[in-house]
């Protein structure tokens, strides 16, 4: 399996569960306007509640970091290019 670079907008229950899955197979940057949540997962917690999440960040091999800069999330100059294009209408 070709292990692809993976960005997830959002670490609520969603995009968390989405963001630990990937992680398992490929290397993920999680996004998140919340520094709360970013700093929960740097430390491999949940910044959700829900037991399997917390099992998987505390006791399998991910390849998850998380941030609240979106040029951080989004990589390559390309990708940013789409990022910017994807999210130009929310105000933060």
């Amino acid at each position: 399996m070709n292990k692809t670079n993976v960005t997830v907008a959002g670490l609520g229950y969603v995009g968390l569960a989405n963001a630990v899955l990937l992680a398992r197979q490929h290397a993920v940057v999680a996004y998140d306007i919340n520094p709360d949540r970013v700093a929960l997962l740097a430390a491999s917690q949940s910044p959700v509640q829900d037991h399997e999440i917390s099992d998987f960040l505390a006791n399998q091999p991910l390849r998850l970091s998380a941030t609240t800069c979106p040029e951080q999330a989004s990589g390559q100059d390309h990708e940013k290019a789409l990022w910017d294009k994807a999210f130009s209408g929310l105000k933060i």
